[in-house]
Protein backbone atom coordinates (compact mmCIF):
# COMPACT_ATOMS: atom_id res chain seq x y z
CA UNK A 1 0.00 0.00 0.00
CA UNK A 2 1.27 3.59 -1.01
CA UNK A 3 2.14 5.85 1.75
CA UNK A 4 -1.09 8.21 2.57
CA UNK A 5 0.28 12.07 3.40
CA UNK A 6 -1.07 14.00 6.87
CA UNK A 7 -2.58 16.84 6.13
CA UNK A 8 -3.00 18.98 8.93
CA UNK A 9 -6.09 20.10 10.64
CA UNK A 10 -5.89 23.57 9.38
CA UNK A 11 -5.59 22.45 5.42
CA UNK A 12 -8.53 20.46 5.91
CA UNK A 13 -10.26 23.27 7.74
CA UNK A 14 -9.70 25.55 4.55
CA UNK A 15 -10.11 23.22 1.79
CA UNK A 16 -13.67 22.66 3.98
CA UNK A 17 -14.19 26.35 4.31
CA UNK A 18 -13.47 26.85 0.28
CA UNK A 19 -16.19 24.17 -0.55
CA UNK A 20 -18.61 25.70 1.36
CA UNK A 21 -18.05 28.89 0.29
CA UNK A 22 -17.97 28.36 -3.86
CA UNK A 23 -21.37 25.93 -2.87
CA UNK A 24 -22.80 28.62 -1.16
CA UNK A 25 -21.49 30.90 -3.78
CA UNK A 26 -23.21 29.00 -6.34
CA UNK A 27 -26.83 28.99 -4.49
CA UNK A 28 -27.06 32.44 -3.73
CA UNK A 29 -25.94 33.03 -7.74
CA UNK A 30 -28.63 30.95 -9.19
CA UNK A 31 -31.20 32.16 -6.40
CA UNK A 32 -30.41 35.32 -7.33
CA UNK A 33 -30.08 34.60 -11.10
CA UNK A 34 -33.88 32.87 -11.40
CA UNK A 35 -35.23 35.69 -9.43
CA UNK A 36 -34.00 38.79 -12.07
CA UNK A 37 -35.41 36.30 -14.75
CA UNK A 38 -38.72 36.12 -13.74
CA UNK A 39 -39.19 40.13 -12.84
CA UNK A 40 -37.78 40.48 -16.26
CA UNK A 41 -39.88 38.30 -17.69
CA UNK A 42 -43.15 39.79 -16.31
CA UNK A 43 -41.43 43.30 -17.46
CA UNK A 44 -41.36 41.67 -20.85
CA UNK A 45 -44.91 40.16 -20.92
CA UNK A 46 -46.51 43.29 -19.73
CA UNK A 47 -44.54 45.55 -22.16
CA UNK A 48 -45.67 43.03 -25.15
CA UNK A 49 -48.73 42.95 -24.21
CA UNK A 50 -49.51 46.75 -23.78
CA UNK A 51 -47.50 46.95 -27.65
CA UNK A 52 -50.26 44.87 -28.98
CA UNK A 53 -53.14 46.74 -27.60
CA UNK A 54 -51.36 49.90 -28.59
CA UNK A 55 -51.28 48.44 -31.91
CA UNK A 56 -54.46 46.85 -32.41
CA UNK A 57 -56.23 49.78 -31.55
CA UNK A 58 -54.08 51.44 -34.24
CA UNK A 59 -55.16 48.89 -36.60
CA UNK A 60 -58.97 49.07 -35.34
CA UNK A 61 -58.85 53.25 -36.41
CA UNK A 62 -57.45 52.93 -39.31
CA UNK A 63 -59.66 49.77 -40.62
CA UNK A 64 -63.33 51.45 -38.79
CA UNK A 65 -64.43 52.66 -42.37
CA UNK A 66 -64.40 49.05 -43.12
CA UNK A 67 -66.88 48.21 -40.63
CA UNK A 68 -69.24 50.88 -41.24
CA UNK A 69 -70.52 49.59 -44.86
CA UNK A 70 -73.96 48.08 -44.37
CA UNK A 71 -74.15 43.91 -44.39
CA UNK A 72 -71.02 41.82 -44.06
CA UNK A 73 -67.72 43.34 -43.84
CA UNK A 74 -65.23 42.93 -46.69
CA UNK A 75 -62.66 40.18 -45.27
CA UNK A 76 -60.69 40.17 -48.26
CA UNK A 77 -60.27 44.00 -48.02
CA UNK A 78 -59.83 43.67 -44.13
CA UNK A 79 -56.86 41.46 -45.12
CA UNK A 80 -55.40 43.68 -47.35
CA UNK A 81 -55.34 46.64 -45.11
CA UNK A 82 -54.25 44.07 -42.23
CA UNK A 83 -50.91 43.09 -44.51
CA UNK A 84 -50.85 46.75 -45.69
CA UNK A 85 -50.32 47.97 -41.48
CA UNK A 86 -47.80 44.90 -40.91
CA UNK A 87 -45.55 46.20 -43.90
CA UNK A 88 -46.17 50.04 -42.55
CA UNK A 89 -45.02 48.81 -39.17
CA UNK A 90 -42.08 46.96 -40.56
CA UNK A 91 -41.17 49.83 -42.83
CA UNK A 92 -41.20 52.07 -39.22
CA UNK A 93 -39.24 49.68 -37.44
CA UNK A 94 -36.61 49.33 -40.14
CA UNK A 95 -36.23 53.06 -40.44
CA UNK A 96 -36.17 53.93 -36.84
CA UNK A 97 -33.85 51.84 -36.36
CA UNK A 98 -31.67 52.70 -39.34
CA UNK A 99 -31.63 56.20 -38.51
CA UNK A 100 -31.07 55.31 -34.71
CA UNK A 101 -27.21 53.52 -36.07
CA UNK A 102 -26.62 56.78 -37.79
Amino acid sequence: MGKRQKHSLKTFVHRTLIVRLVLAGLVISLVLGFGVLFSERDKISESVISLALQRTTLFNESVSYLFDIPGLPDYEKIQREAEKFQLSRIINSVTITTNNQA
